[in-house]
């Protein structure tokens, strides 16, 4: 049965999104989906940094829809061990999947485009990568700020410029904790995902999102 390593665990509506890492050569990015192919409950005792033992089914590529390519099935899963330290995963993940980029600009191939106001997407017409989440490292920092919708307040972090000032893009951080940092420092791994398009949008806009991130 593989081993699976948690890295990633946001809020999608009233369920959970959850990524992993399967611990053999491939070291394959998966999402994890319930057996019927939906998303997990926001109960869902995978948590990031633990390593579960999980029997998982591919999606079937016709069934697959770029860039989201990571689906599969959890057919069987359980617990492996408990959550690992926090160095020993950033060293993992820093080692192994980490790109320093400069610009938001970089991220996803640098397929990502922004709209007039500083958020970030992919489209089909101007190209999709070929996976939808992965691990980057900044140069310059992210901050904390809230916006209100639908009388909720809603956590996002924007980019800063060399100055520390000027917002070049701001995303939404969908992790399921509420966010610690009010500043993510320079230098810091950040777990970036793409969101599904909204069922209105004729440009099939797969918005940036912030994940989480490893200190």
């Amino acid at each position: 049965m593989p081993r699976v390593l948690i890295v990633g665990k946001t809020k999608k509506w009233d369920e959970a999104c959850v990524g992993g890492l399967v611990l053999d050569e491939s070291l394959k990015s998966v999402r994890l989906l319930t057996a019927s192919g939906e998303d997990q409950p926001a109960d869902t005792p995978f948590e990031v940094g633990c390593i579960w033992e999980i029997t998982f089914e591919e999606i079937q590529a016709d069934n697959r829809t770029s860039p989201h390519s990571e689906d599969v099935r959890v057919i069987e899963a359980t617990p492996s061990s408990p959550r690992i330290d926090q160095r020993k995963l950033v060293d993992f993940i820093r080692d192994r999947f980490c790109q320093s980029v400069y610009s938001p600009a970089e991220l996803f191939d640098g397929l990502v485009k922004p709209t007039d106001n500083y958020k970030w997407f992919v489209a089909s017409k101007t190209g999709l990568p070929s996976y939808s989440t992965g691990f980057w490292r900044l140069d310059n920092a992210l901050r904390l700020f809230w916006v209100s919708q639908n009388r909720e307040r809603k956590p996002r972090y924007i980019y800063l410029d060399d100055d520390g000032n000027n917002p070049t893009f701001d995303v939404p951080y969908v992790g399921f904790e509420e966010p610690p940092l009010v500043v993510i420092p320079r230098g810091a791994i950040v777990r970036f995902s793409l969101a599904q398009p909204f069922k209105n949008d004729k440009q099939h806009r797969c918005y940036l999102q912030l994940s989480g991130w490893f200190l």
